[in-house]
């Protein structure tokens, strides 16, 4: 029943995008991979309350692009895709 008001991703705070109705994102640009032990960043939602809620977003490593995409449609209503991620993640 609140609306998020602002979006700080580690020190910084982004321009709210509105994806859709009661959905907010951000965009950020030239992530890197922090160089600290801990590989992660802080992320803070503040809502129209004053409410603050704080989360850490680990990070192994930047995504890559699929490769290897498969579509197919056997109704024309529902496509269903598959592709290889390329790495898997580490276990921890």
């Amino acid at each position: 029943g609140v609306n998020i008001t602002r979006i700080t991703f580690g020190v910084h705070q982004y321009p709210l995008l509105s994806v859709g109705a009661r959905v907010k994102a951000v965009s950020v640009k030239h992530l890197t991979i922090p160089t600290t032990l801990v590989k992660a960043w802080s992320l803070t939602c503040s809502d129209s309350t004053g409410e603050k809620v704080h989360s850490m977003k680990f990070i192994s490593f930047p995504p890559q692009k699929p490769r290897n995409i498969t579509c197919a449609t056997s109704d024309m209503k529902t496509v269903n895709c598959s592709w290889d991620s390329g790495r898997k993640r580490a276990p921890s």
